[in-house]
């Protein structure tokens, strides 16, 4: 099984790939205001700190298509999670919780973000075909967890591996497009 390094993957990509800003004022445990939390920072906005100009429709897709993607890597996480749960864990809860993000990922059009500019169309052709695979893998996971298969997770893991397989190309073109200096290496 490649569960392992898949995981990993996810999480690392997770990290890099979030979107949602930290609270601007978080709770402490005595009910205070904590100080400001720094912003997570989207992808475009990485990429221009680190020199590169992005124009208004890369800009413009690169965050639209994060947010996408978000939904998809957020989904899978849980997904790997939720199947690790013991047995006496897999209550009702635990099974609606599964159908739920199953369902997240079945019915999120994988190419619902808008036209990518020209520059970007390899990178916009990766993310679709990646989530795509991992869609019908929620399809193959859903099958088998509707069927009562204890091992549902794993009756996806050719498309989910293909998954993977894009995450890892998008990321070298995306590296490839946009390249770190040699003071960034």
């Amino acid at each position: 099984m490649h569960r392992r390094p898949f995981a990993l993957a996810v999480l690392i990509f997770m990290g890099w790939m979030a979107s949602g800003p930290a609270p601007a004022l978080a709770q402490t445990g005595g009910g205070q205001q904590a100080e400001s939390q720094p912003q997570t920072m989207t992808l475009s906005q990485f990429l221009q700190t680190q020199g590169h100009r992005l124009s208004s429709e890369e800009t413009a897709f690169f965050d639209a298509d994060e947010q996408i993607q978000n939904t998809y890597m957020q989904t899978i996480v849980a997904l790997e999670l939720l199947s690790r749960a013991d047995a006496d864990a897999r209550t009702n809860e635990w099974r609606q919780s599964v159908g739920n993000a199953l369902l997240v990922l079945i019915n999120t059009d994988p190419a619902a973000a808008p036209p990518a500019p020209a520059s970007l169309q390899r990178l916009c052709e990766l993310a679709v075909s990646q989530r795509r695979h991992y869609q019908t893998a929620a399809r193959q996971w859903l099958e088998a967890f509707q069927g009562g298969d204890a091992a549902w997770i794993e009756r996806g893991d050719g498309e989910r591996q293909a998954g993977l397989r894009d995450l890892y190309s998008w990321q070298e073109e995306l590296v490839t497009r946009y390249p770190l200096t040699a003071s960034q290496r």
